[in-house]
């Protein structure tokens, strides 16, 4: 039948895409590799000019693809704005990070790997707006934040919309705030917990950098999973969350951390670090599991609200 033959049709395009957005990568991922010049186990101090600044691109050139070719296909007027907001909110809860808590949690040991562009932060020591941040950290949460979504949306309409619900037939979840509260409490007292165990003499029992993921990243997204869960894709985000997962590995543990580009600060971390991976925080793998479900809840939870407000100013026909 019609639906069928579509269906078909979709995958078979969507197969051509997703081998695309793999090439693509391949050779965002090769042109990284140029500038690593040496091998990170003999040196303590490997030499990767401009790898942190060009390896954005792994993010940015799968990420420009998949925005063209969907909005050049199709594109409702309420997600196209929900997919604007969304790429504002998102970006700028990574700012708010690196402008004022930068400093306190990371370190950019390798100013080669960088342009030399900076943006003041907040320095901790001396109180001030001092501290440099390297552009490149904005810039990765514009492009990381886009890849996402972008990934989620071509799954959800193009090579996976055989399991995306009829949002206009499913009806608005519930919110929970009291179950969700104590989810999040819950999150918080493993984190003291944790700190309290695996933390060295003299650290604070504070995981600051782990807070400040809960309470602005995660704990969101435990609020707004009763309100919108019916309406994900969840093939889509599954997809979307190996992808990530997988560039995220490559990108950080390959090359971001064994090659300074950052680092983290062992004080402010739970004190959980992963061993083989260059004594990674247990914070920053947490961040690859979870980027990808707090884009495509903040995105549908948009969404949502758009088409509800919508939907209140045209006396009830929904959008």
């Amino acid at each position: 039948n019609m639906r069928e033959d579509n269906f078909i049709l979709s995958k078979s395009f969507g197969s051509v895409v997703v081998a695309a957005i793999v090439v693509l990568f391949c050779g965002m991922f090769a042109l990284t590799m140029t500038t690593i010049r040496t091998p990170v186990m003999p040196l303590k101090a490997p030499d990767s000019p401009l790898g942190y600044s060009i390896s954005n691109l792994q993010w940015l050139i799968p990420a420009l693809g998949i925005v063209l070719l969907y909005f050049a296909i199709k594109i409702r007027p309420s997600e196209r704005r929900a997919l604007q907001l969304t790429l504002f909110v998102l970006p700028f809860t990574g700012f708010i990070l690196d402008i004022f808590f930068a400093d306190r949690f990371f370190t950019f040991p390798n100013t080669k790997s960088v342009w030399g562009l900076s943006i003041p932060g907040f320095n901790f020591r001396t109180l001030a707006f001092d501290a440099p941040i390297p552009i490149e950290e904005f810039i990765f949460y514009i492009t990381g934040f886009l890849y996402t979504l972008a990934v989620y949306l071509f799954g959800r309409d193009i090579w996976l919309s055989r399991y995306t619900p009829p949002c206009d037939a499913v009806p608005r979840g519930k919110w929970r705030p009291l179950a969700a509260s104590f989810v999040v409490l819950v999150l918080v007292v493993l984190g003291f917990l944790a700190k309290a165990l695996f933390k060295t003499p003299g650290e604070s029992v504070v995981p600051e950098y782990y807070l400040f993921l809960i309470l602005l990243g995660i704990g969101p997204c435990i609020f707004l999973y009763p309100i919108v869960y019916r309406r994900v894709n969840w093939q889509a985000l599954s997809f979307t969350l190996f992808s990530v997962l997988l560039i995220s590995v490559i990108w950080e543990v390959t090359m971001g951390i064994p090659y300074g580009w950052w680092g983290y600060h062992r004080e402010v971390m739970m004190g959980i670090f992963i061993k083989p991976w260059f004594n990674l925080p247990l914070e920053s793998a947490i961040v690859w599991l979870t980027v990808s479900f707090t884009t495509v809840f903040t995105f549908e939870a948009i969404v949502l609200a758009i088409k509800t407000r919508g939907s209140r100013t045209t006396g009830g026909v929904s959008l």
